[in-house]
């Protein structure tokens, strides 16, 4: 279930290979460059993605050929959410939020933030 108004930005299985992984950074990083996030955290957030998706082939399908990594992605004007998740015998994924932008505060100081 997505969380208000998040729209699927990609929904998809990669194969357990260590190619799949830039592909699959790619696409989220893609997603993040759409909603204005700067070059750090851009970084920041490869890495993650990179780390969640070289831990789903290698540990938890183990490079075996008919098993999948499921990469989904969620965006809305707040959120990116990516779910990473693989065919292995370990726990079943869970959504992690990434990042939340920040609230706005207007400028005077009785003013509450949006």
């Amino acid at each position: 279930m997505t969380q208000d108004s998040e729209q699927i930005h990609t929904d998809l299985q990669l194969d357990s290979k260590l190619d799949s992984v830039d592909r699959g950074e790619e696409l989220v990083l893609e997603a993040a460059r759409g909603l204005g996030f700067d070059d750090d955290e851009i970084h920041r957030i490869g890495i993650a993605v990179r780390e969640s998706l070289v831990n789903a082939v290698t540990h938890g399908n183990r490079f075996h050929g008919r098993k999948k990594v499921h990469l989904r992605v969620l965006v809305s004007p707040n959120h990116l959410t990516v779910e990473i998740g693989d065919e292995g015998a370990g726990l079943p994924a869970r959504p992690f939020l990434i990042r939340s932008r920040p609230k706005i505060c207007c400028a005077t100081p009785a003013a509450a933030c949006s």
